[in-house]
This record gives structure tokens, sequence and C-alpha cells, in this order.
């Protein structure tokens, strides 16, 4: 080297270590201003773990000053170090540490700052690389900072987050299921093992899903997830199955569920979802289909009996008849039989019913007009009977009232109004407008007194005033080329479950 130096102009060798000084020093400059610019916190540190250098960025992140960093030893950093969970991070297990110790550089280490003046966290994720000597031994440990305390805050908020609807949901006694559809993996709560006799250690070794499912239920809800999935059904995911429990019974679930990710593509990534145990609401449900079933059973017989039994006082009334002679007696007979026949009417039709609270009126009324024409057909004349009738459902409390009423004024109009010709017309008409009904009887026979009517004593018109007034009706009475009688009325609201 010297002989090469003494061969050289001295001039010419001058000018060449200068040349290389230059050139490290503008280097330095370089490195120092990349330094001091970019966001990532640099500490050179000794053989010893003592600071030695150290970047603006650095000391940001620390919110210390240059003097409280250079020559100080890592671990008097410590007492400000904290783990994700708030735990104290204690400083042998800083990784500058470990770097020296295992001659191994260490990647990643997510560290907490306190920052006491500016009363906050920081969160830094650190990796400390080594330098080493050509002797191999440790020259110098460069350790670099990266502040990650947004990404921290955001995953602490998003597990805040969750944790409160999942703690929201399980105490409401629903399990929670979280599926990876990418990576085909599903986290199942504590709640949703409990509910089917399963613990976290069956979940290794337990497939607690597509192998679970009900031989008869596998196949729709498969297809109902794989449709959602897809978006070929867009409604909601919800739906009811069984499911294997340890103990190899079957429980109803009420499983429901929301894509909560998707791809750049728009493919689902994630989805979330809750299975409530509704074993009981099903069983409860069942018990009660089978008392309806029984109760309509029961109806039904009881409106055969009361029909049988009205057929039957309608025919000792029948025979009484018989024995009668005197014709007012048996018109009196025969109306009784009328309102007996009517009533009866009603509960057939309930009977043959599948609705024990509401009766097509209109089929009972051209019913109710059949039973009237034979009654009376013994007075020998040509009564012609038009209809003008609704189709529409009275329930029972409405319909039987209604009944009595066209029972009496339909008699009435067969026994009085034709008294002084051999035919006529009664039309009957039962319509409805908006929310009212009209039952209207009229005839064009010889008419009545109408404010005589209105104050007659006789049991048909009492009735039919008093039946009036039950189903809070307006009652009309008009005789023009006849008489028209119009009953109208509005239905009860619907009792409040």
């Amino acid at each position: 080297m010297l002989e090469q130096l003494e061969q050289k102009d001295p001039l010419l060798v001058i000018d060449d270590l200068q040349n290389k000084i230059d050139r490290i020093s503008v280097n330095l400059e370089r490195f120092h201003s990349i330094l001091t610019v970019i966001n990532l916190g640099v500490i050179l540190q000794g053989p010893n773990a003592e600071a030695l250098v150290c970047n603006d960025s650095a000391l940001r992140m620390l919110d210390m000053e240059e003097e409280e960093i250079i020559g100080k030893q890592a671990y008097e950093l410590g007492q400000w170090a904290i783990h994700r969970d708030g735990s104290r991070f204690p400083p042998e297990d800083f990784p500058v540490y470990k770097a020296l110790k295992d001659f191994k550089a260490v990647h990643n280490v997510l560290i907490g700052f306190l920052r006491p003046l500016k009363k906050d966290i920081i969160w830094l994720s650190i990796n400390d690389d080594l330098i080493f000597n050509p002797d191999g031994s440790i020259k110098y440990v460069i350790c670099s900072m990266l502040d990650v305390s947004d990404q921290i805050r955001t995953e602490m908020e998003l597990k805040f987050s969750e944790d409160k609807w999942r703690f929201a949901l399980e105490g409401n006694g629903d399990g929670v299921w979280d599926w990876d559809i990418k990576r085909s993996k599903t986290y199942y709560s504590k709640s949703y093992l409990q509910m089917l006799g399963f613990s976290n250690k069956d979940l290794v070794t337990e497939n607690l899903w597509e192998d679970k499912l009900h031989p008869e239920d596998r196949e729709m809800v498969i297809k109902r997830l794989n449709d959602h999935i897809s978006g070929v059904d867009s409604r909601p995911y919800s739906i009811e199955f069984r499911m294997l429990c340890k103990d190899g019974t079957y429980k109803w679930i009420l499983a429901r569920g929301k894509i909560m990710s998707r791809d750049l593509d728009g493919t689902p990534t994630r989805m979330i979802g809750t299975h409530t145990d509704i074993s009981e609401s099903k069983r409860a449900l069942a018990l009660l289909h089978q008392s309806l079933i029984e109760k309509d059973v029961l109806l039904s017989e009881i409106h055969h009996r009361v029909k049988n039994n009205m057929a039957v006082v309608s025919g000792l009334l029948s025979l009484q008849e018989g024995y009668l002679n005197d014709s007012a007696t048996k018109a009196l007979f025969v109306e009784s039989q009328n309102r007996i026949k009517t009533m009866a009417l009603i509960h057939e039709k309930l009977y043959q019913s599948d609705d024990f609270t509401n009766i097509g009126f209109d089929g009972y009324i051209r019913d109710l007009i059949q039973t009237i024409e034979y009654s009376y057909g013994s007075l020998s004349k040509t009564i012609n009977v038009q209809t003008q009738i609704f189709h529409a459902y009275l329930d029972l409390n409405t319909a039987v009232p209604c009944a009595l009423i066209l029972n009496e004024l339909l008699s009435n109009a067969y026994k009085h109004a034709f008294t002084d010709r051999e035919s006529g017309t009664i039309i009957i008409s039962f319509i409805k407008e908006d929310e009212v009904f009209y039952l209207d009887v009229s005839d064009n026979g010889k008419g009545v007194d109408v404010d005589k009517i209105k104050h007659s004593q006789s049991l048909g018109f009492t009735l039919v005033q008093a039946l009036v007034k039950q189903i809070k009706a307006e009652l009309t009475i008009r005789s023009e080329k006849g008489t028209k009688i119009q009953i109208k009325f509005k239905l009860p609201p619907p009792i409040a479950p």
C-alpha cells in the first residue's frame, strides 16, 4: 500500500482522498436527510443496547428530547411500555435485548408507549436488525419504529364493537357464529356450543354445521344458504331447521345471518349470524295446534248437537200443532218453529264450516228463504222472492240477530203483505258500502201504517226492535207502493288478542 502511494503523485493522492471524503460526506448528508424526513423512527444502538443516534421521527414518536434518549439503555424506557391488553411490557422483553442475546434480527414486535406530556398512547411496530464487525461480533443494532396507532385503534374499536353485539346476542341466549367463507373456517361462541351440549374441546374434533343438520332439513338449509350467498335469493337469511345435539337429540334452531364483507369483485368473504333455540316454542306451537284441532272438533260437535236439539224442539212443536184446531194458535206455533229453524240453520252452517267464528251470510240468506217459503207454502199464493245479495262474512254475535230479524221481516211479508191479492214480489237486499251493511226487505203489497207499526206491541216487532238495538243498528220503515224495512249496521271492532 505504501509502495503504491510512494509511486503516485502526492497531489493526486490528496485529491483522491478528498474526493472520497466528499463522497462520504454527501452520503452522510443524504442519509441524515432521509432519517429526518421519513416517517420511520430510527435509533442506532451500540452492542450494550445504549442509544447512539436517533432521528427526529423517533423523537416525535416517543415525545422525548434527544438528550433523554442518547446514551440511555433501552430498559430505561420500559416504565412507559405496555402490551396490547394494557399490561406492562417488561424491559427484559424489549426486542433489542433478544436480538443481542440470540444474534438474530427481531421483527414486528408491537409495543405501546405511554406519552405523559401528550397523555396518550402510541403503538409502534418495532424491528431490530444487526450489523456485525468483521470478527463476527455485534457492532450496531438498528432499531426502526413504525407508528401503527391508527390501525391498532381501529382494530380495538372493531373488537369492542363486536364484543358489544356478541354480548348483547349471547346475553339473550343466542349462539353466535362467524364464518370465514374464503378459508371455510367458522368461529362458534360459547353459548352456541352450550346450546348443542358441546364444549370448546369438541370444537376441534366436531363439525358443528352440516354434519349436525337433520337429514330431512339438510338439502333445504344448504340450498337456502347458497342462494343467499350467491345473491339468487335477496331475502334476509333466516331459516328454521333441526340440529343434532351431543346427547343424540335434536333441537329446533332459528338461524339468521348477514354478509359482513366482500371481495373487490363482490364475492362474500365473511358472514356473521346467530342460532336461537326455538325448541320450546315449537313444542308449544304443536300443543297449541293440537289443542285447536281438538277444540274445533268439540265446537263442531256442539253446533251439531245444538242443531239437532233445535230440530227435536221444532218437531215437537210440529206434533203439538197437529192437535190444535185454532188457526191463530197454529200460526203462533208456526212462527215459533221458524224462529227455532232460523237459529238451527246458523248452527248447521257453523257445523259445515271450517271457521266457527264467522258465517257466510249470503249463503245463509238463500237457505233461510227456502225454509220460509216451505213453511208458508200452504198460503196458496204465488209469491216471487228476488234477491240482491253481497258476499260477506258476519261474526256469530251479529249473524244470529240479523238472521232472526230477517226471519221476522220475511215471515211478516208472507203473512200480511198480500192479503188482498193472490200474488206479489218480495225483494231481499244485502249489500255493503264502505264499512256499512244494509239489510232490506221490501214488497209490492198493500203497505202498512208506519206510525202504527212503530208503536206496535206485537211479539214479532218487539223482537225486531230488541235485536236491532243489540247490534247497534238503525231501523227505517217506509210504505210507498208496498213496504220497505231497512236495517243499517256496522260490524263491531275486532277484539284485541
